[in-house]
């Protein structure tokens, strides 16, 4: 069992496309806040600056909310309709249409000539599920990634990958080469080429080894295989010196844990636990079930039946559907 994330993408300071299971939703703004608009009503979501650390309140829906104001530095005079490439035209075309909620992709497919073209056309054929296309999209971006910002800096624009650990949480990374590499793995992963999705973020943790986002993005894609002695111990590679700070980090030590488990430590697991449990606040509901759970079947491992029913009674009576409890209960 792995602690997934809810994964959208923030492409604009007017834009950002969440992907969940109730529905895409449209974020405008930046500098730090931004205001959420979906099927569910409006969310402010307020950073806090260096961290990619992102907390959200939800409010309902007013009509007299706006989805997105125009940028007027998007708007071209005639001089620049004249000088400006085809395809630099394209992409500001593109981008004044994605935020008048229009349909972009087909403007943005003539500006993937360019780095950022492509790169704003992999985001956006992503989000619409094109899932060849936005491949194709980023490993052009790739290609020419020294090139990549010049257009968003000229216009103004602001354009990250999102992504999402809880309804409360998110980390982020701005577009350029991590970022067009990060876009890739999500693509890959949703291709279900998982070897190809693994490569592009151990390529990543060569370059940033301290990036606890790319360290969990790994371990994720390695649970499936966790009973697996070398896969056990990259999962403890990645986990090593991990603290408590964040959910990205009590995720990472979840992980841990499992592969403690899996080689057979489990004392070592359940302390691990133990401590990630400690600390509650401002921790996700599934990542605290998460935690229960992995504890519940440290107990049944080392024989202490009464002390595992309790933990699973405890996660049963908060969330009956969850995994498999109701069953290891008779119930």
């Amino acid at each position: 069992m792995g602690f997934r994330f809810r994964k959208s993408i923030k492409i604009l300071p007017g834009v950002r496309i969440n992907l969940s299971k109730s529905g895409p939703s449209l974020s405008l703004g930046g500098g730090g806040a931004t205001f959420n608009v979906g099927g569910r009503g409006t969310r402010l979501t307020l950073g806090i600056p260096g961290t990619g650390i992102y907390y959200t309140t939800q409010k309902s829906l007013s009509k007299k909310d706006k989805w997105v104001e125009k940028d007027r530095k998007l708007d071209l005079g005639f001089f620049d309709k004249m000088t400006l490439s085809d395809a630099e035209k394209a992409f500001v075309e593109g981008v004044q249409a994605l935020s008048e909620g229009e349909e972009a992709l087909n403007k943005l497919r003539e500006s993937a000539s360019l780095p950022d073209g492509a790169f704003f056309a992999g985001f956006v054929a992503l989000h619409q599920n094109q899932l060849e296309e936005a491949l194709n999209f980023m490993l052009e971006a790739r290609k020419n990634q020294d090139g990549l910002g010049k257009l968003f800096e000229k216009y103004g624009l602001n354009a990250d990958l999102s992504l999402p650990i809880t309804e409360e949480i998110a980390a982020h990374v701005r577009p350029d080469a991590k970022g067009v590499a990060l876009v890739l793995a999500e693509i890959y992963q949703a291709l279900g080429q998982e070897q190809e999705a693994l490569n592009t973020l151990q390529f990543l943790y060569e370059q940033s080894p301290d990036d606890v986002m790319v360290r969990l993005s790994i371990a994720e894609l390695l649970l499936p295989n966790v009973g697996e002695t070398e896969t056990c111990q990259r999962i403890l590679k990645l986990a090593e010196g991990i603290e408590n700070e964040t959910e990205i980090h009590t995720a990472l030590l979840l992980y841990r844990a499992m592969a403690l488990r899996g080689l057979g430590m489990v004392d070592v697991a359940k302390e691990v636990l133990t401590a990630a449990l400690r600390r509650k606040k401002d921790r996700s509901k599934e990542l605290l079930l998460a935690l229960r759970y992995e504890l519940a079947l440290c107990y049944e491992s080392l024989g202490k039946v009464d002390a595992a029913r309790k933990e699973l009674q405890g996660i049963y009576a908060e969330s009956p559907d969850y995994e498999d409890v109701a069953s290891r209960l008779g119930l």
